[in-house]
């Protein structure tokens, strides 16, 4: 496998060199402003409270000889991750894997699931914390999914010459916009990467515009579609019971603002008869979404506490 040998150092350019430079001094500058807010943020933060080791490269020594580091950070991200790792865990049944996030639900859902020998918040992307993050993990591979650059975590890989390579990936022209007019930048994280393996042919030529080797592109097509569940391994009868057969509207990753203004939506659909699912991009927003529901005399129910006879489903609950 390419993940069990190391690749070719790429000599940076004198503007990549500059731009490093200048991230780690800017990166710097802003830690020590951020440190201060450190005790007020702990209070308030489950990020902070759960992972204010792991920011700081904390995390558990590993014993294992072939250790692949994956990393992701939205729920959607996470369900390619979640996949990737199985299909790693089959095809190498000794290696040990270690998963970070940004996102404390997608690290809970890893740990739900026991691929990871260990799971961590991405540590922040100082020289120092993620100097202490590589020297602990040693990875064989590391594996970022669909789309989350860092400048010191790319060089890293670089000088330890570690295999990185980007799964599922996705480029938006937001991303694009900004590499494009930081070319120091761009060449400091692309270049480190073995593959960029994207969606879509438009990533692979977004990807070209940044000043990436067309030839370290592949364009693979959306491992989502690959995601499957097994037969069986769900109970769907109390959620077809709850449908009865009622035309449907869903509502996904829906934002606090999003959910304000479809609120007269919801409600005119729920007196149409129809069954509605709402997702929160934050399933901690269920809870208080259905007190306004509730409140503009709108009936609902939470996924984690049964399927009761409401015309509206709010998902509090991943996977």
């Amino acid at each position: 496998m390419a993940a069990e040998q190391k690749t070719a150092v790429r000599s940076l350019s004198l503007r990549a060199q500059a731009a490093l430079a200048c991230y780690r001094m800017g990166f710097g500058m802003a830690g020590l402003v951020g440190a201060a807010a450190v005790p007020w943020l702990s209070l308030y933060s489950r990020r902070v409270k759960e992972g204010f080791a792991d920011y700081l490269g904390q995390v558990r020594r590993c014993a294992g000889r072939q250790v692949f580091w994956i990393h992701a950070v939205s729920m959607g991200e996470a369900m390619v991750a979640y996949g990737f790792a199985a299909e790693l865990k089959r095809e190498f049944a000794d290696c040990e894997i270690v998963f970070t996030s940004t996102h404390p639900d997608v690290i809970a859902g890893m740990r739900r699931r026991g691929l990871a020998a260990q799971t961590a918040y991405f540590p922040l992307d100082t020289q120092i914390g993620m100097q202490r993050v590589f020297e602990r993990w040693h990875p064989s591979a590391v594996f970022v999914s669909e789309t989350d650059f860092w400048p010191e975590f790319s060089t890293q890989c670089r000088q330890r010459r570690i295999p990185l390579y980007l799964i599922n990936g996705r480029i938006s022209s937001k991303i694009a916009a900004f590499y494009q007019q930081c070319p120091g930048l761009s060449e400091l994280v692309f270049s480190a990467y073995s593959l960029l393996a994207v969606q879509t042919a438009v990533d692979a030529e977004r990807l070209v515009g940044m000043g990436v080797d067309s030839q370290r592109i592949a364009v693979l097509g959306n491992m989502k579609a690959d995601l499957t569940i097994a037969p069986g391994s769900v109970e769907l009868s109390a959620f077809r019971a709850w449908l009865a057969g009622r035309r449907t509207v869903v509502m996904g990753s829906l934002h606090p603002g999003e959910f304000s203004l479809l609120l007269p939506v919801i409600k005119s659909q729920a007196a149409a008869g129809r069954a509605i699912i709402v997702a929160p991009r934050n399933p901690a927003f269920a809870v208080e979404w259905q007190q306004t529901l509730s409140s503009h005399g709108v009936e609902s129910c939470l996924r984690s506490q049964g399927f009761a006879g409401s015309p509206v489903l709010l998902l509090d609950t991943m996977g």
